[in-house]
């Protein structure tokens, strides 16, 4: 396990730096206009008005990205330069570009509102128009603009839409007899070494690998058009290096990661050199070679120093200080620790749980109890942090699909006032006929006028329960978090070691209750506004669910409760795997609450039909308990969040009810239905096909 969170760390460092790499690439390679010479005589060619306009059109933007790292005031005074010379033009795909362009050297710069802006005005100006050589391009840099602000799903989107107006470039050239050019083949592989990092985040990596070896593919049968071939290659290396580091699959791993390492020595660039070596680092120390772990991790620390760029310099140091944890020199190790904790933002929660994790470990293999629960809190208050920073962004997503509706409903009321205006013009020009058109339209105002109070009446009351679960359910466990740490800062002095363990016990209950209805409440935003996508594909369901099912199996035993899994070796479906896994966990965590000590709870998945002709099976999965099961009004009111009533498990454990309500729409999303069974004081049997 500890293995698996190294490497899992690190290989969502490696993406992000390799999300940076690539964009730095795409934006003409590596940041060489950085170098005033070679500004200043880009600025001449310009000044001399002897290029033409695609040759223009390229020095303007690379004017814009050169100066984006050195002087920001310049930037805007060359995208303003850009945007008069598209206009003069009237080239709205130059124009776009030039927007695109923009707004990502915006998101470079963290500025998330204006990066939107610009992208979204660079999208506006081609709308329609079948540009699809720039389409793709803007795309491309939307989808990193998302990726950067941790929106993988709608960057995801943005991704397969670039691949989409690719490949209606490519039939477009096809019909106008055109030979493909560079650009197609560069957007097929870059977007797809993209997507293959998106589903590194999101811990697919069977797709990760298809897409890498894909881009790979195409890049090895178009090997005459790539101009910057080594870029690619050494970012798909990278990256199925780490995929098979991920997966265990050492053998694969190690001939890319030496691959890499020569790769980027040859191009002299840092970030590539310090990941290279960082990686050698990992491979030697999961695999027990110390000696040679901590050799490539000293080779890499002075080359990140020189770059002065802190993610890096943390990276390397983050290799190093793991090493000599590994070696049990852990005063060195907390050196290291704490050199990369001086120089993380505040803000970036994830970079600080990560060290202070480590921190926890060393000082706990130290010996030094009191540091170590120091570090433990801190963990917490980043938690907490990190836990009230997405609730306010789902409350900010939940305002403005509330604001949205009202506005569609007084466009709706306006539409209506038209109508009726219509009506009046009709009454005065035709008897029958404006009758006839006057009826109609005064049942069509009813229907109307009902169904805009039934809108009404449905966002208030889910308005109204989302506050009452914020300022409730949320603010009890809160309450009782802060009331436990308290006594515990108050009075661990004079605690024993049982009771001191028994407050951290209750700590942690009340913890855990509050992620899980954080998580709920997440996952349910994300349903209402739109951005959980449903991505199905097939899979076995019983492979996908076996680690929870040992973690439910760990939560029975901790209850004295039976847990009893009656599932065949494999079950194909067909459907969004994160979706049903995550219904079928809430569903069994919801039995083990609701089940007192000595009871059963059940998990059964069997088959219901089969489609002969398309070879495709139909399967129930099923959760049974002997809990304290539901009364008849409580069924009816189970999936309507307007009627949630707040429920205590058997051993005191919180719920809203929102966990069922996510499961019922997730399923709607996969064209199934849960089903339930109950009765009172004898327990409850959920069920669905897919």
């Amino acid at each position: 396990m500890k293995k698996n969170n190294f490497q899992l760390s690190t290989f969502h460092f490696q993406l992000k730096v390799i999300g940076v790499a690539l964009y730095l690439f795409i934006a003409f390679t590596a940041q060489a206009q950085t170098d005033m010479t070679e500004i200043q005589k880009m600025e001449q060619e310009v000044a001399s008005g002897n290029l033409s306009d695609y040759e223009m059109a390229q020095k303007y933007e690379r004017l814009m990205l050169a100066y984006s790292v050195i002087d920001i005031e310049k930037t805007n005074i060359w995208f303003q330069k850009a945007i008069a010379f598209a206009h003069e033009k009237k080239n709205l795909e130059v124009e776009s570009r030039f927007l695109a362009r923009r707004g990502n050297i915006f998101s470079t710069m963290s500025e998330k509102d204006s990066a939107a802006v610009y992208i979204d005005k660079a999208l506006k100006v081609i709308e329609g128009k079948e540009f699809y050589a720039t389409e793709k391009v803007v795309y491309e840099l939307l989808g990193i603009y998302l990726r950067r602000f941790n929106h993988y799903e709608d960057a995801l989107d943005a991704y397969l839409k670039a691949l989409d107006a690719n490949e209606k470039d490519k039939a477009k050239h096809i019909a106008d007899k055109k030979e493909f050019n560079a650009n197609i083949f560069t957007i097929d592989v870059s977007v797809r070494i993209n997507i293959a990092s998106i589903y590194g985040y999101l811990y697919n990596y069977d797709k990760a690998t298809e897409q890498l070896l894909l881009a790979k593919k195409i890049m090895d049968e178009n090997r005459q058009q790539f101009s910057y071939l080594s870029n690619y290659e050494i970012l798909i290396i990278g990256n199925l290096s780490e995929v098979y580091m991920l997966t265990q699959q050492y053998e694969k791993a190690f001939p890319l990661l030496k691959k890499y390492d020569e790769l980027a020595t040859e191009t002299g660039n840092p970030t590539y050199m310090v990941t290279g070596l960082r990686r050698l680092s990992n491979y030697y120390r999961i695999n027990g070679d110390l000696e040679q772990a901590l050799s490539f991790a000293k080779q890499a620390l002075p080359i990140a120093e020189k770059t002065k760029i802190p993610h890096l310099m943390n990276g390397a140091e983050a290799v190093l200080s793991k090493t000599y944890m590994y070696m049990k020199d852990y005063k060195t190790a907390l050196y290291y620790a704490e050199c990369q904790l001086s120089r993380i933002d505040e803000e970036d929660y994830q970079s600080m749980e990560e060290v202070y994790g480590d921190l926890v470990l060393i000082y706990a293999l130290m010996g030094d109890r009191d540091k170590a629960e120091k570090c433990l809190d801190k963990i917490s208050g980043l938690t907490e942090k990190k836990s009230n920073k997405n609730l306010h962004n789902a409350l900010q997503e939940m305002e403005v699909k509330y604001n949205v509706q009202q506005k569609e409903l007084e466009i709706l009321r306006q539409q209506t006032e038209i109508n009726r205006y219509r009506t009046r013009q009709l009454v005065f020009t035709g008897g029958i006929i404006a009758a006839v058109l006057l009826l109609s339209l005064s049942a069509y105002i009813v229907m109307q006028h009902r169904r805009r109070n039934r809108l009404l009446a449905e966002m208030n009351a889910t308005k109204d329960k989302f506050f009452s679960i914020i300022s409730h359910d949320l603010k009890n466990p809160v309450a009782a978090q802060r009331d436990s740490l308290q006594m515990i800062t108050d009075y661990a002095g004079k605690m024993d070691a049982d009771a001191l363990s028994e407050h951290h016990r209750n700590s942690l209950k009340l913890a855990n209750g509050l992620f899980d209805l954080l998580t709920n409440l997440l996952d349910w935003g994300k349903i209402q506004t739109g951005r959980m996508t449903y991505n199905p594909c097939p899979f076995n369901l019983v492979a996908v669910l076996q680690p929870d099912m040992d973690v439910i199996k760990s939560m029975a035993e901790r209850k004295d409760i039976i847990f009893e899994a009656l599932t065949p070796p494999a079950a194909v479906v067909t459907g969004d795997q994160n979706m049903l896994k995550t219904t079928v966990r809430n569903l069994l965590t919801n039995a083990i609450k609701f089940t007192a000590t000595g009871g059963r709870v059940s998990l059964e998945i069997s088959p219901s039909s089969k489609d002969v002709a398309r070879n495709v099976s139909t399967y129930t999965i099923s959760v049974s308990d002997t809990g304290t099961g539901m009364t008849q009004e409580q069924q009816q009111n189970l999936f309507r969040i307007d009627r949630q009533q707040t429920r205590e498990g058997t051993a005191g454990e919180p719920s809203s009810g929102l966990g069922l309500i996510v499961c019922h729409e997730m399923l709607q999303k996969n064209r199934s239905t849960l089903h339930v069974e109950s009765e009172a004081g004898k327990g409850s049997r959920f069920w669905f096909e897919v």
